[in-house]
C-alpha cells in the first residue's frame, strides 16, 4: 500500500446462529465499527439476504472508502473488513 490507506479485516466467532442471522444486532455492530474507526457514513448500509444458508452482506460506503460485513453461518463466523484512506486506530 501506498499513502496513508490501511485495511483492517475481523474475525468474530459466534455459537448462535441466530445472532448470525439477526439483520438488526449486524446493523447494531456495523454501527459499532463505524464508531469505534472514526470514520464518515454515506447513506444507508446495503444488506443482502442469501436464503440458501441465511448468510448476509451489509455494505456501508464510507467518506473515506467502504466497510463489508460478511456473515458464514456454516462456519459460525462474522466477518468485518474495512478499508479507509487515512490509519485506522481500532483499540477503542
Amino acid at each position: 500500500m501506498t499513502g496513508t490507506s490501511s485495511v483492517a479485516l475481523l474475525t468474530f466467532g459466534c455459537k448462535s446462529l441466530e445472532r448470525i442471522r439477526h439483520k438488526p444486532s449486524l446493523l447494531q455492530l456495523m454501527a459499532v465499527i463505524v464508531q469505534s474507526a472514526s470514520v464518515t457514513r454515506i447513506g444507508s448500509p446495503l444488506v443482502r439476504h442469501y436464503k440458501k444458508n441465511g448468510g448476509l452482506s451489509i455494505i456501508q460506503c464510507l467518506k473515506e472508502s467502504h466497510i463489508a460485513l460478511e456473515t458464514y453461518p456454516e462456519a459460525r463466523l462474522v466477518e468485518a473488513l474495512i478499508s479507509c484512506c487515512h490509519p485506522l486506530d481500532l483499540s477503542s
